[in-house]
């Protein structure tokens, strides 16, 4: 299975049923909660598809991981800001975290690519990078509805209406931006490389 495929289709139904739980847990709209995740993998993974077919090919691997570590970093500090901006401009939380997801994707593409080339020009197995960024993401997709759950509860507790995102939308979404994203890596990341490459 293409690692692309793998690692999306893996984390997105990690994180859903995480979600899931969480939700359950405190009685949230977890249609609602589910649709973000959808959302989210469908913007995120298509920019890491554009950035890995593109600059992160041609990049020095080095500076891929570095640049995209740090574009990364800003953009999970930059999610804080999410209700604030929304409530600024009169926008809905939803749509102003979705634009945060280009820049994400850019960051996580960047540092994907760039572990792999790196991983491979250095003559170590191929398995060694898959396994790495397979440990990471399991990490946070297990990690994340815990933290998730925590904001929720100091929200709750403290008055901190900031740190919600709250939307109503259709579950379906979840699941076609799931398939999207499988499907798109599944197609044009095949992981064979020939001789000649």
């Amino acid at each position: 299975i293409p690692f692309f495929a793998r690692q999306s289709g893996a984390h997105t139904l990690w994180a859903v049923w995480g979600i899931l739980l969480a939700g359950l847990a405190v009685g949230h709209d977890v249609l609602a909660l589910n649709t973000v995740i959808g959302l989210v993998q469908a913007i995120n993974g298509i920019v890491q598809f554009t950035v890995g077919m593109t600059i992160a090919k041609s990049w020095n691997p080095h500076k891929s991981i570095r640049i995209g570590y740090w574009v990364s970093v800003f953009t999970f500090l930059g999610f804080l800001s999410t209700r604030p901006i929304g409530e600024m401009f009169d926008i809905a939380p939803l749509y102003v975290m979705l634009v945060w997801q280009v820049p994400l994707g850019l960051g996580f593409g960047l540092l994907y690519i760039g572990t792999l080339r790196a991983v491979s020009e250095s003559c170590d197995e191929p398995g060694t990078a898959t396994g790495l960024i397979g440990v990471t993401l399991s990490s946070s997709a297990i990690f994340g509805p815990a933290i998730g759950l925590a904001f929720y509860s100091l929200s709750m507790a403290y008055g901190w209406g900031w740190l919600l995102v709250d939307h109503r939308t259709s579950m379906l979404l979840a699941v076609f931006g799931s398939l999207v994203g499988a499907l798109l890596f599944a197609k044009h990341w095949t992981g064979i490389v020939d001789e000649a490459e």
